[in-house]
């Protein structure tokens, strides 16, 4: 099967950068750590979706790579996405942690901070290889993601190495030095979540084959709401038997909303959402073939995601305080605020989709 673009991966991505601009933005809602105003929370629950969501398509598509190839093709592009792979591993990461360096001076976040890039670059070179080896499954995932969450709790390694090993790779505990910078991504257990959108690339290139994209778009939508509904079950479940028992030291695990390393709830609730996004955008797709004026929009965040996650990088996280700009933003300023920057942001993927990937509008 000769490969074709799918319009709505590409604009499910570009929907994947606007949350991230949304939650990046939601920093500016408050100036004193442990003050927020009311509408912090909501604005965060609703952008959470936004990395299960990228990984789940990279691993999607990855998967859609591999199955849908012909043997020379794959040869071909198995190569260009090694090389994307190591570029984001390598330059991006160098791009997206060299912000902090400038504003905090410490050179050392060039090697201890890790980016949802760096997941993206090692999910990419893994799975595109590791699928020659090994059937991939749903519960490898679940396995991958209990142990992480598992070890993070019981692993206390008094070495600089075994503790460097496990903050990078399961997650920072309390009570322990930590090497890592704070609000890192922890290797394991987001690859978790993109092993699961390597499995439902498998489902969806039958889907392809088949011609049968928005049955797939169906059942990709009830079984987000199922899995959103099993994430419900964890968080309530889970505080409820904290609380009965009296159980100290484990609320982090069932929490609704822990990202660094996430909780058992996070990839859930979350990763259903993405998948509804997925789901709607890809039924539409088949249904009416026409996004409009919507689809060019986010079309172009989609297919310069990677200019995207740079820029707004620098501006949310560099040039934001470089300026002065007064926090915190309330109201009109704040919408104005996330306006402006996200335009910003669009405007370089932009110049990237027009002049670089040299695509039509």
């Amino acid at each position: 099967m000769s490969l074709r673009r799918i319009e709505a991966i590409d604009i499910s991505r570009g929907m994947a950068m606007l949350l991230v601009l949304l939650s990046h933005s939601c920093f500016a809602l408050t100036a004193v750590r442990g003050q927020f105003p009311e509408l912090y929370f909501p604005l965060r629950i609703l952008s959470r979706p936004s990395t299960p969501a990228f990984l789940i398509i990279s691993g999607m598509v990855v998967s859609y790579i591999y199955h849908s190839s012909d043997p020379e093709e794959f040869k071909r592009l198995r190569g260009k996405i090694t090389k994307r792979a190591v570029v984001l591993l390598t330059i991006v990461h160098l791009l997206m942690s060299a912000n902090l360096w400038a504003k905090t001076g410490d050179w050392s976040y060039l090697i201890r901070s890790l980016q949802i890039t760096d997941i993206i670059g090692l999910g990419l070179i893994t799975y595109i290889w590791v699928q020659d080896i090994v059937e991939v499954r749903y519960y490898q995932a679940i396995i991958m993601f209990l142990v992480s969450g598992i070890l993070v709790r019981i692993w206390m390694p008094d070495d600089i190495i075994g503790s460097v090993v496990k903050q990078v790779f399961f997650g920072p505990s309390r009570n322990m030095e930590t090497y890592v910078a704070g609000n890192t991504y922890t290797v394991v257990p987001l690859l978790a979540i993109y092993h699961c959108g390597v499995v439902l690339g498998k489902d969806f290139v039958r889907a392809v084959r088949s011609d049968k994209i928005e049955e797939f778009s169906k059942r990709l939508f009830y079984g987000g709401w199922g899995v959103i509904a099993a994430g419900a079950f964890v968080y309530i479940a889970g505080q409820k038997l904290l609380a009965v028992f009296q159980i100290r030291g484990w609320t982090s695990f069932f929490s609704g909303i822990r990202k660094y390393p996430p909780s058992i709830p996070y990839p859930l609730l979350y990763g259903g959402a993405s998948c509804l996004m997925i789901a709607v955008l890809l039924w539409y797709g088949e249904r009416y073939g026409n996004f409009g004026i919507f689809g060019r929009i986010f079309r172009v965040f989609g297919l310069a995601s990677l200019v995207s996650f740079v820029v707004q990088h620098w501006i949310h996280f560099y040039l934001v305080s470089a300026v002065g700009l007064p926090m915190p933003l309330l109201g009109i300023r704040w919408f104005l605020f996330f306006f402006v920057t996200s335009f910003i942001v669009w405007c370089f993927a932009f110049l990237w989709f027009k002049f670089v990937l040299k695509r039509e509008f």
